[in-house]
C-alpha cells in the first residue's frame, strides 16, 4: 500500500541524475535539532541525492546531515541534504508505517559528488564486498 505525500516526487523521466539501487547504510540527523542520529538504509543513490527508507515521518523541507560509507572511501563522508519528497508505505506483516524519503544533496563538495558518481558506476561485486563502518 502506498500513500504519496508529495506530488512533486520526481518520476524516472524527470530525474536529473541516473539512480543506482544500492546496499549502503546512512546515519542522519536533523540540522538544528538535538534528536539523536538515526541509522537507516539507502534505497538508491545518485549524484544529486538519495532515497532513504525510514520509520520516521521526516517533514518535507527538513535539512539533514547525512553520514555514509561508500566502498570508494576509507571512512564516512558527511553531506547535507534537504527532504524534497516522501512516500508512506506499509508492509502487511509489519504494523508500523515506513517512508521512502527523497533527499536532495545541498552544498556538497565536488570531491564527494565525484565519489558518489564513481560509486554509481562501480561493479556490484566490489560494492557487495565493502565493509560498512561509522
Amino acid at each position: 500500500m502506498s500513500d504519496s505525500e508529495n506530488s512533486n516526487k520526481p518520476g524516472t523521466e524527470g530525474r536529473r541524475f541516473p539512480r543506482l539501487s544500492t546496499d549502503i547504510d546512512v546515519v542522519y540527523s536533523s540540522i538544528g535539532k538535538t534528536a539523536p542520529e538515526t541509522a537507516n538504509h539507502v534505497k538508491d543513490i545518485s549524484e544529486g541525492g538519495i532515497c532513504l527508507i525510514t520509520y520516521e515521518d521526516v517533514p518535507i523541507g527538513t535539512v539533514l546531515t547525512l553520514k555514509m560509507v561508500l566502498p570508494e572511501t576509507n571512512g564516512p563522508i558527511q553531506v547535507k541534504g534537504k527532504v524534497v519528497w516522501k512516500n508512506k508505505f506499509t508492509i502487511d506483516s509489519v504494523s508500523a508505517p515506513r517512508y521512502d524519503v527523497g533527499v536532495q544533496f545541498i552544498d556538497i563538495p565536488q570531491e564527494y559528488r565525484e565519489i558518489i558518481l564513481k560509486h554509481a558506476f562501480v561493479s556490484p561485486k566490489r560494492r557487495a564486498a565493502s565493509p560498512r563502518e561509522f
